[in-house]
């Protein structure tokens, strides 16, 4: 999850009552959202380890937005890592369950491909 304070934010905003309680249970708190959340942790200035990151978003996921993740992008980047963005036209960035059979699938699974071979030779 990339930002869960900011998808948290939206899903009170947007009144879906089954994602904030599905936040709640699992990090207990808007604390723990921020203290585990990439963007939050990069912004702070922490000192942590970047690997390689291949980051999807759709242009149509209404939890986070576009920009977000652009702006993620960058700022892994920026901290001295490794990111590559893959924008998902018109699409939910969700790559989980029985999205597998989904048109855009193929091409998330393609970049994930290039990505590990490109790093690991």
């Amino acid at each position: 999850m990339l930002d869960p304070v900011l998808r948290y934010h939206l899903a009170r905003e947007a009144g879906n009552a089954e994602m904030v309680g599905n936040h709640d249970a699992f990090w207990g708190g808007e604390a723990a959202m921020s203290d585990g959340s990439p963007p939050a942790i990069l912004a702070r200035g922490e000192t942590v380890r970047l690997p390689p990151a291949l980051i999807f978003q759709g242009d149509a996921d209404e939890w986070v937005p576009a920009e977000t993740a652009r702006a993620f992008a960058e700022a892994w980047r920026g901290a001295g890592g490794a990111a590559e963005l893959v924008a998902l036209s018109r699409r939910r960035a969700r790559l989980h369950d029985r999205q597998a059979r989904r048109p855009y699938a193929g091409q998330a699974i393609a970049a994930m491909r290039d990505f590990i071979h490109r790093r690991a030779g």
